[in-house]
């Protein structure tokens, strides 16, 4: 199966302003970001290194309609990664469960939500 290549700078870049437009409407709890490419985007200045923050709750800083704000943040590998591993059990694993922290941390803000408008 064909590989595509990973998105150059440029291309991030023009759809950024977009993705955080979408973020601040939806407002998420939690933000993925699968890989280096998706993180960086999440960032109005530097995004940190992928070592730094993969597999860890970190923040993304979005912008928004006037200033730049924080969102809690799961960093993991990316898709394409993903894919040239499929079968790399070990790697599935992590991603799960780094999906499983970030589940579990929109859940528990979701609850402390309700409790403080309760």
């Amino acid at each position: 199966s064909e590989v595509l290549p990973l998105a150059k700078t440029c291309e991030w870049r023009a759809c950024q302003k977009r993705l955080h437009q979408e973020i601040y409407i939806v407002e998420p709890k939690v933000i993925i970001a699968c890989g280096a490419t998706a993180l960086k985007s999440l960032f109005v200045k530097t995004a940190p290194p992928i070592t730094s923050v993969r597999g860890r709750m970190s923040e993304a800083e979005v912008q928004g309609m006037l200033v730049p704000y924080k969102l809690p943040l799961m960093t993991t590998h990316s898709m394409h990664e993903l894919h040239r591993n499929r079968n790399d059990a070990a790697l599935w694993s992590r991603i799960l469960e780094h999906f499983t922290v970030a589940v579990n941390v929109a859940e528990r803000l979701k609850a402390l939500e309700e409790k403080a408008d309760g």
